[in-house]
């Protein structure tokens, strides 16, 4: 297993330095890409499956396709003849910086503590009595959105900010529309997998009580989808199918469903976000854990639709048919 880690870990460092170094744009996001699966295998590895759910979809999927959507849009043999330029100057701090921090990497490897349950009064409690107390088998999501639940409103909120700033940022922003989108053969094969990830963005989301997920892994897929089909189909598909006011009403209704829930806490129990005992039906059902589950909608509605806006936002701001 330590052999497999360091393997890893030489990887990972191996992908930074490709990234950075790399003179062509589409070998800097394969080697990000690969940084990531690696982030996701050493989650793996330590028992962390909803971390790695989220780094995979991403590190590993939207990411890569917003810098592949980005470096079409902007590539042009002038900028890329200054961006280099500009780059030979940068290059000697950026190899130094890495070195650093691969070096702080390997050194802090030597600190991570065997895998163990951490000794604690808090921690033994939440092993023990956590699937009693809020009904889920997760206890992941059972801490996220139960014992620190308030913790994760103003994750929410940072969420609700960005969407926002990057909204205003790029408000006075005029770019154009594609409607042209791949090939024919790319299109028919997107949209025989398009309700395959819908249905599995969905059962991360309503299951993530009982298995490894919740609301912020299946929102990440399910915003997926719509990144997807502005390359895949043209950006004019998306906004026609799915225009920004109707992900700015799913994000708001997601924000909503979220507060409500913590209000109705408030006043049947006294604190926010308390799990609404009346709920809870049997452990391990899909009607279980109290509000837990209204809580991930909540959460999947509001990172799917926000996760979606920003890229839309970053990409165009009006939509103008193509003749």
């Amino acid at each position: 297993m330590i052999t497999l880690e360091v393997l890893l870990l030489l990887l990972i460092i191996a992908a930074a330095f490709l990234a950075v170094f790399s003179k062509e744009e589409l070998s800097s996001i394969i080697s990000l890409s690969i940084f990531s699966v690696s982030l996701t295998t050493i989650y793996l590895l330590y028992k962390a499956p909803d971390v790695a759910m989220a780094e995979l979809v991403i590190g590993a999927g939207i990411n890569t396709a917003i810098f592949m959507t980005t470096i079409s849009k902007v590539r042009t043999e002038k900028r890329e003849r200054i961006f280099r330029k500009k780059m030979k100057r940068k290059n000697l701090l950026v190899l130094l910086t890495l070195a650093l921090l691969s070096g702080v990497l390997l050194l802090n490897f030597n600190y991570i503590p065997d895998q163990q349950i951490v000794p604690g009064q808090l921690a033994d409690h939440i092993i023990k009595a956590g699937v009693t107390e809020t009904g889920s088998l997760n206890l992941v999501t059972a801490i996220l959105y139960d014992y620190r639940a308030f913790d994760s409103l103003g994750e929410s909120t940072v969420v609700f900010a960005a969407v926002s700033a990057i909204v205003l940022i790029l408000s006075f922003k005029t770019l154009p529309v594609s409607s042209h989108g791949l090939s024919f053969i790319v299109k028919r094969t997107f949209s025989f997998l398009t309700p395959f990830i819908f249905l599995f963005g969905l059962y991360i989301i309503t299951h993530g009580h009982i298995s490894p997920g919740g609301g912020f892994q299946g929102g990440v897929i399910l915003a997926s989808i719509s990144i997807i089909f502005s390359i895949v189909y043209g950006s004019s598909f998306d906004y026609q199918k799915y225009s920004p006011k109707f992900k700015t009403i799913l994000e708001t209704a997601g924000a909503l469903i979220f507060v409500s829930v913590g209000g109705i806490g408030i006043i049947t129990q006294g604190f926010f976000l308390a799990n609404l005992s009346p709920l809870y039906g049997q452990t391990g059902s899909l009607i279980s854990a109290g509000s837990i589950p209204l809580i991930n909608l909540g959460v999947g509605f509001k990172i799917g639709a926000g996760m979606a806006i920003i890229f839309y936002s970053m990409i165009q701001k009006a939509y103008r048919e193509e003749l």
